[in-house]
């Protein structure tokens, strides 16, 4: 494929959810009227076809990976809390990596969880925080295992408040 893999920025516009693609071989995509997708470079156009591998620039097969990574977010409380879950809704054609950061990565936690149908379903997944994981702010990202399948519909972070003694 191309020489210079791009870096890729794309809006859906039903939702406005934003994605990023990284070492993109394309310089631009287009859906054709029947549904078809094409991909466009100097080498020429391609079909783009909707496995779940990736033959890559090499011809290897790879699972293709994706990172959803959600900006970090106090709860709207400024002192440290204490994390007991993270819950997603959505489906999932099996595991789920969930990586927390608190506290400008003070406190990490990598933990993965397996949802009770991989289906493709609505289901619950439900990552549980150990106790001794607690922060101020919280990055959380989700990322898929083997390449599997997933979308997201909500997800929750359940903590409660860390009390402090005087």
């Amino acid at each position: 494929m191309s020489v210079n893999p791009r870096l890729v920025l794309a809006i859906a516009t039903d939702c406005l959810a934003p994605s990023q693609y990284v070492n993109f071989d394309y310089s631009s995509v287009a859906a054709l009227d029947d549904g078809v997708a094409v991909g466009f470079n100097e080498e020429g156009i391609f079909l783009l076809d909707s496995g779940d591998i990736d033959e890559g620039a090499c011809g290897e097969e790879d699972p293709i990976q994706s990172i959803v990574r959600y900006a970090r977010v106090d709860m709207g409380v400024l002192h440290r809390k204490r994390l007991r879950a993270v819950v997603v809704k959505g489906e999932a054609e099996g595991c789920l990596s969930f990586s927390l950061a608190g506290d400008e990565r003070q406190m990490m936690l990598d933990a993965t969880a397996t949802p009770p149908s991989t289906t493709n379903q609505q289901t619950i997944i439900k990552a549980m925080v150990p106790r001794t994981f607690y922060g101020a702010n919280i990055d959380l990202t989700i990322e898929n295992v083997n390449g599997v399948d997933f979308s997201i519909d909500a997800v929750d972070i359940y903590w409660r408040p860390q009390v402090h003694r005087i």
